[in-house]
């Protein structure tokens, strides 16, 4: 069991060597526990004489104790902290003040703090080292946590609480022989984490973010993780996601739209189908499944098309980006950002617009041809302005003309999808309505923060306005397409 050639290398005192091996082969020879108890007392000095040193930094070292000093007291003297916070229950602190009283350990000069945690609560003794022994140690990565001694139940609260905060464990491992301790089998040992090897409790913290559309929230979360978790399997995962969830933030921000004043000038990273479909193809390759693949599908499908329709120009109007500012709009509502949400229902709904005149031949809605367009509705642009001013208390539209103007023009024809607008804008029992509302917030022309409320209202409206723009077929179709997948992770 004992490696006569470590203990050769340990003990440096050819006298004290001898002697060790000696007593450390009677141990080994004997069946008699009172005997070994007696050998193990014996050779107790030496083993803290010849222990190797600790080889990590630790300035605060954290000790459960049970009922034997000796492991506690390895422990000090092989870390060596500058600080140590003894963990004892009512029937164990004479044990700590036993390992105060040491001889040994008083030469170290460790600063000692102790703290009375229970047997068996668990629940209570989580929340002593929450409260008690967390704030106290400062630096985490400079702090070890050694749960050797003491009631299982003592180990395991203290191991839940080292691995959910990150505290470095360490363990002295010896050697046993009818119960009792080997003599120089001792070593400590450190304990890897499995939250950071395998990285589970931030993967879910990963996949939250990302499924409620914090991308980059995400995308930080996976950056740490690829630097610290150490299954290789995971570190690959890691990898595609990473590039996975940048192409979410990527969508986010639009990137899909970026001014170019030509096709050969665009620039590659522009073109988020194809990151994606290479991801994908690289998840094949590996067998790793990051989301569904039918939901990867129709996303690629939804981008490919948003990205056939990009054309040189700062206003780029179609049904695909109605509908991908719309969906945007709705992650941002989830999140609580009503102004953010209705800033980009207001541009859905000036889109609805320009694509409700384009229908009616009007191309370019800053330079609206009235006569032509009164002409070809069966009137003059008198009668045209004479119904405008009907509708709006407005003598005729303003130049360029603003949404509430096309809007108002158009229910003058009788187009479905701005008679709703015009019902959606109608004043409530305070005079208001929604446009004066949006107008006076933050991110329009004032100062006042949009309500949840408020916001349902628009949200509806809007989503309304664009099923009858696009066809509720059509429109239900494209917001499948563009829905965010849920990691499979």
């Amino acid at each position: 069991m004992v490696n006569q050639r470590d203990i050769e290398n340990r003990v440096n005192d050819s006298t004290d060597c001898q002697y060790v091996l000696d007593r450390i082969s009677d141990f080994e020879n004997s069946d008699d526990r009172t005997q070994l108890v007696s050998i193990s007392k014996e050779l107790f000095s030496y083993e803290k004489k010849y222990l190797p040193e600790y080889t990590g930094n630790c300035d605060v070292l954290i000790c459960t104790v049970g009922m034997r000093e000796a492991p506690i007291i390895l422990s000090q003297i092989s870390v060596k902290p500058k600080r140590s916070i003894l963990l004892h229950t009512e029937g164990s602190e004479h044990v700590a003040d036993k390992i105060q009283a040491d001889p040994d350990i008083k030469k170290l000069n460790i600063e000692f703090k102790k703290i009375e945690i229970d047997d068996l609560d668990a629940a209570h003794n989580y929340n002593v080292l929450k409260n008690e022994v967390l704030p106290q140690i400062g630096n985490r990565q400079n702090v070890r946590i050694d749960p050797t001694a003491g009631r299982k139940i003592m180990g395991t609260a203290v191991g839940s609480f080292a691995f959910f905060y990150r505290i470095p464990m360490i363990y002295l491992h010896a050697e046993e022989k009818m119960g009792i301790s080997v003599p120089f089998t001792g070593k400590i040992c450190d304990i890897e984490n499995p939250y950071d090897y395998y990285g589970d409790v931030d993967m879910q913290i990963l996949k939250a973010n990302f499924d409620n559309g914090y991308f980059d929230a995400a995308a930080e979360v996976c950056e740490q993780l690829r630097g610290k978790v150490r299954d290789l399997a995971l570190g690959k995962k890691l990898d595609l996601l990473q590039d996975f969830i940048q192409v979410y933030c990527d969508w986010d921000r639009f990137l899909h739209s970026s001014f170019a004043s030509s096709a050969k000038e665009r620039k590659d990273e522009s073109y988020l189908s194809d990151r994606l479909k290479s991801i994908c193809a690289d998840c094949k390759r590996y067998g790793i499944r990051l989301v569904r693949e039918d939901d990867l599908r129709q996303n690629i499908e939804f981008l490919e098309e948003i990205e056939n329709h990009w054309k040189p120009g700062t206003n780029i109007v179609d049904k695909f980006r109605i509908v991908d500012i719309f969906k945007n709009a709705q992650r941002r509502a989830i999140q609580g950002k009503y102004d953010d949400a209705t800033a980009r229902l207001y541009r859905c709904l000036e889109m609805c617009a320009a694509l409700l005149m384009e229908k009616e031949g009007v191309c370019d809605i800053n330079k609206i041809d009235y006569e032509k367009f009164a002409a070809d509705h069966g009137m003059t642009k008198e009668d045209l302005f004479a119904r405008f001013k009907e509708i709006s208390n407005f003598d005729s539209p303003r130049s360029p003309p603003g949404l509430n103007d096309i809007m108002t023009i158009l229910q003058v024809i009788n187009v479905p999808s701005a008679h709703m607008y015009g019902r959606m804008n109608s004043s409530d029992e305070n005079g208001e309505n929604l446009r004066d509302k949006r107008n006076r917030s933050l991110l329009a022309h004032g100062t006042n923060p949009i309500t949840r409320e408020d916001y349902n209202v628009l949200f509806n409206g809007t989503e309304k306005i664009i099923a009858s723009t696009l066809g509720k077929k059509q429109f239900k179709q494209l917001a499948r397409r563009s829905d965010i997948p849920k990691l499979l992770i």
